[in-house]
């Protein structure tokens, strides 16, 4: 498994890489996106897997698989279709050339769609969580908290905002903007406890079927 971490974080490392040279978004840089930063986070801890696995602290695991969770929920459900369409127009346009269309539909199924899915497999099938202490799962929040800062502080710095939900143009004013902000929030955390639920349900189980083979 760690053969097999190692070899996907090197794919992810590889798009993003490849991504951030040939971006249809010159304006915004590629690392400034949330599901770039997640994916270089995630493929940061497979490929040192092997060295921090044993010992790194679950709640670790948690951040990382519940950053995936996100960037795969907020792709699906605000991003992907205006995303897709986008593309699309800028290439009927030629604005973008066919390659760079290529490059970023297929960057963005791997790190929207396979790599959370691959992510939360792997969660909930290897990672033990019987030293998480219940306290420990507010720290699901730190980064996506520090990202919504970062987000604020860039848009108002620079006039471009990374994610068009987060414009108060675009959405219809701050309040709108603060509340989505909060139910955000709430959200991340809500996912966090669902992660470590299913985590157990599922390990209690695999515990079991073992049990039951020994025992036969």
């Amino acid at each position: 498994m760690n053969l097999l971490r190692i070899i996907l974080g090197s794919v992810i490392i590889y798009y993003i890489v490849e991504r951030s040279l040939f971006s249809w978004n010159k304006e915004i840089p590629s690392i400034y996106f949330l599901t770039i930063q997640s994916n270089l986070i995630l493929a940061i801890y497979w490929i040192l897997s092997p060295l921090v696995r044993k010992k790194a602290h679950p709640v670790f695991s948690l951040v990382v698989t519940t950053n995936m969770v996100i960037t795969g929920t907020i792709f699906i459900m605000l991003i992907d279709e205006g995303f897709t369409d986008k593309l699309y127009l800028m290439l009927e346009n030629k604005s973008i050339s066919s390659m760079v269309h290529y490059i970023s539909m297929a960057s963005s199924i791997i790190t929207h769609y396979m790599m959370p899915a691959l992510a939360l497999l792997d969660f909930l099938l290897f990672v033990d969580l019987e030293t998480l202490q219940p306290g420990k799962k507010i720290f699901v929040l730190v980064y996506p908290v520090c990202y919504f800062i970062f987000h604020l502080i860039y848009s108002s710095l620079s006039g471009n905002f990374i994610y068009p939900f987060f414009d108060p143009d675009y959405l219809g004013g701050n309040v709108l903007v603060v509340l989505l902000t909060l139910g955000m929030v709430v959200a991340v955390f809500l996912i966090g406890i669902g992660v470590v639920a299913l985590n157990r349900i599922i390990q209690r189980r695999i515990s079991r079927y073992f049990e039951k083979l020994l025992q036969s």
